[in-house]
């Protein structure tokens, strides 16, 4: 699998949408995150969230754009060599970007797809404040990016 993600990005134009995607995607969530709710000011979140919070949303945010950027061009590498695509692949990137969207931020102010549903403060009872949907939103994508790679010729 990894490798043959390597011998993808080798190629330049699929290196550039994988970091070109994940630039934007990584803007995204970090103006549901912060820009949008913390006043642009990053401190303000770490000082209501904490700390450590803050690094593992943070992180958990690269980590999700970095893998959406990988799985954008492997789905148009894929599309080029054999014009057709993986329906469960879609289905699974789908969820996870949409879980990964739907915890950013603080878990009360930072999800109001849940807040349509009567769920605004859902993820405060959750031991880790939603990070653990986030989380699972990697492994769903890490999952739909082997079912994509898995049907890529060696």
């Amino acid at each position: 699998m990894i490798s043959k993600i390597f011998s993808m990005l080798k190629k330049e134009k699929y290196l550039i949408i994988t970091i070109v995607t994940a630039m934007i995607f990584f803007s995204l969530l970090y103006f549901l995150t912060v820009v949008n709710v913390y006043e642009k000011n990053i401190f303000i979140y770490a000082i209501m969230n904490g700390t450590l919070f803050t690094i593992f949303s943070l992180l958990s945010s690269m980590i999700l754009s970095v893998l959406f950027g990988i799985y954008l061009s492997l789905a148009i590498y894929k599309i080029n060599l054999s014009k057709s695509h993986s329906h469960k692949s879609n289905i699974c990137t789908t969820g996870a970007l949409t879980a990964g969207t739907v915890v950013t931020g603080c878990p009360s102010c930072g999800i109001p797809l849940l807040a349509l549903v009567g769920f605004p403060l859902a993820l405060m009872s959750l031991p880790f404040k939603g990070l653990e949907i986030k989380f699972l939103s990697i492994v769903i994508i890490i999952i739909s990016i082997y079912y994509l790679t898995k049907k890529l010729p060696p």
